[in-house]
């Protein structure tokens, strides 16, 4: 039976200040449409209650129907949810470093639809459930945060199912993948893949070398 990690089971660090800087870039980024710029007293307290962790890959944050219990940032790595179906675990989505994942019934403490597990080596910080709501009961800007955070995930989520229904052939799914995670299939395995742009495994590995031809000679004219 393969070993399974999980958060617990590794030390908490205080955050570095390169870590709190590009997190603070990323809360600006989030912020920007609404015309709102985060208070000094919210971000000071949220520096104070992160926290932050080197996990190895395939730790899982939460398994689906348990109830999550913190909020990360992806420093460094990436987090990928699954959902299982009768055919097996389906990758619902996929974030990378840069990126918030908080849970997505938040507000009603709901149980978690997916597991989530850090795909490869990672840093995050993170803070609990519990203190996301004591901020919220503080700053609006808490509340903001989950809202901002939901909007942006749902556009991703579009795009991606936008990306898959326009993709006339598998070839095309992946270059439109390649062009925004460069890194991809040297990143994620053959099947995580395939699961994500509703393919085979097979097609995967057959497609590989044309869809990087064809990016490379593409980004070469830029």
């Amino acid at each position: 039976m393969k070993k399974r990690f999980y958060p617990h089971a590794f030390a908490y660090r205080d955050p570095l200040a390169a870590e709190l800087k590009m997190l603070e870039s990323a809360f600006k980024e989030l912020f920007e449409p609404l015309r709102k710029i985060p208070s000094f007293a919210f971000l000071d307290l949220l520096r104070l209650l992160l926290q932050q962790q080197e996990l190895p890959a395939h730790c899982i944050l939460v398994e689906e129907g348990n109830r999550p219990q913190r909020i990360y940032f992806i420093v460094k790595g990436s987090v990928v949810a699954t959902c299982a179906t009768t055919e097996g675990q389906e990758v619902s989505w996929i974030l990378r470093s840069g990126s918030f994942v908080f849970p997505t019934k938040l507000l009603s403490r709901g149980k978690s639809p997916a597991t989530l597990v850090v795909e490869e080596e990672s840093i995050l910080l993170s803070l609990s459930i519990d203190q996301y709501f004591q901020l919220a009961d503080q700053f609006e800007e808490a509340k903001d945060w989950y809202t901002a955070w939901l909007e942006t995930f749902v556009e991703q989520e579009h795009a991606h199912k936008m990306a898959m229904r326009v993709a006339r052939t598998v070839f095309y799914r992946m270059l439109w993948l390649v062009e925004k995670w460069e890194d991809c299939f040297e990143t994620f395995n053959p099947l995580l893949l395939a699961s994500y742009l509703d393919t085979s495994r097979e097609w995967i590995s057959k497609n590989i070398q044309g869809v990087m031809e064809i990016f490379l000679k593409n980004k070469n004219r830029k």
